[in-house]
């Protein structure tokens, strides 16, 4: 009779393992249902649902970090190409634009001589300076053209004045010619003018008496 506490102790000890393993198993299943019913019940409001396609878009775009090698070499080859196109264009604009500027310089200056002949009576102005601003204006600074021009260059252009001597005080000639500061760069044609108010150009060397005229 002696293993009879023995049984009893053993029986009670089997009856007690399975009650509290399944209180564990209860707790943890009521657990998780509560999880679950929480994300159904949340998921509706967002309006979203969760598929597998989602889960591998967000791994792939963990992994994306910036562009690839042949993107970078493709976006440098297009730049280049739009470079190769414009720059040309925009040299040869801008030329134009500084050989438009020299013809205009030059028709200030025919219109600023005829100005100063009139005014001063004693024919053309000596040298450029002679029709630079001054307050009051005289005779050797007329104020008839702006100090930018006056000191001789402007707009990629350089000019020179050239007067003849005076006879009996007065001068009765000159001439202005007008070369690009860089030639090819800052324009390629050359300019000349004279008292006649006629301007001449020449492409790729000084332009003189005998040159085109183009008014």
């Amino acid at each position: 009779m002696g293993f009879q506490p023995a049984l009893i102790a053993s029986l009670s000890a089997i009856k007690r393992t399975p009650y509290r393993t399944l209180c564990r198993t209860r707790y943890l299943c009521t657990q998780g249902l509560e999880r679950g019913l929480h994300l159904l019940t949340a998921m509706p409001r967002c309006g979203h649902q969760i598929r597998e396609g989602d889960f591998n878009f967000m791994r792939t775009k963990r992994t994306q970090k910036g562009f690839s090698l042949i993107e970078l070499l493709i976006v440098v080859a297009i730049i280049l190409i739009i470079a190769a196109i414009a720059i040309p264009n925009l040299l040869r604009s801008r030329m134009a634009a500084n050989e438009a500027s020299a013809v205009g310089s030059l028709r200030t200056l025919n219109t600023a001589a005829v100005t100063y002949s009139t005014t001063y009576g004693i024919g053309y102005p000596a040298a450029l300076a002679n029709l630079g601003p001054l307050t009051p204006a005289d005779s050797t600074s007329a104020d008839l053209i702006d100090s930018v021009l006056a000191g001789g260059t402007k707009s990629g252009y350089s000019f020179t004045f050239s007067a003849a001597a005076a006879v009996n005080g007065v001068v009765d000639t000159y001439n202005i010619v007008a070369d690009p500061t860089t030639p090819d760069t800052t324009g390629t044609r050359y300019f000349y003018t004279d008292q006649t108010g006629v301007i001449r150009a020449n492409a790729g060397a000084a332009a003189d008496a005998t040159s085109t005229p183009i008014s």
